[in-house]
């Protein structure tokens, strides 16, 4: 698939390259109007910022309760709604 080995490493560092700028802008443009975060934090360097991201995102699918969500995490819903799948699928495989 690729000439060399050398290229593939290449390219798989272009594109983590890539993933973390993009992550870096998504993050700064959902937090640009909450003064909390965007008065907290300055990057120097993308592993800074890719590192604040994962923890911006493992508090809010983790930890942080959702109204939406009936004050569960997404993470938390998920599970009952894989539960819940799994309930109704069960019951109609039984003769």
């Amino acid at each position: 698939m690729f000439a060399s080995y050398r290229t593939y490493l290449l390219l798989k560092i272009v594109l983590e390259a890539i993933l973390v700028l993009f992550m870096y802008l998504l993050f700064l443009s959902v937090i640009f109007f909450n003064s909390e975060y965007t008065n907290r934090y300055s990057f120097k360097f993308f592993l800074e910022a890719y590192q604040i991201i994962n923890q911006y995102i493992k508090s809010y699918n983790y930890k942080r309760l959702h109204s939406s969500l009936g004050y569960k995490s997404p993470v938390e819903m998920e599970l009952i709604m894989k539960n819940n799948k799994n309930k109704k699928n069960s019951g109609f495989n039984q003769s």
